[in-house]
């Protein structure tokens, strides 16, 4: 198992500390502050385009493995 870094463990304690439902706009701005301390503040909008493209990508891609899987 791969040893966590402290800034991993720092995040893992703060997503235990979430509350089991959020609003979104509650939930919006946890993001954003998320990404914020990340990657600064000045990027958050670059960096959640750059997620946003990345993660349509892999649902993207998980859609046509199941398509595949699916035919066989």
């Amino acid at each position: 198992m791969t040893k966590l870094t402290a800034r991993q463990k720092r995040i893992i304690a703060l997503i235990r500390q979430l509350p089991d439902e959020m609003e979104q706009e509650e939930f919006e701005a946890l993001i954003c502050s998320l990404v914020s301390w990340y990657v600064g503040e000045k990027d958050v909008p670059a960096f959640l385009m750059y997620m946003s493209v990345k993660v349509s990508n892999i649902f993207q891609r998980i859609i046509e493995q199941a398509e595949k899987e699916t035919k066989h």
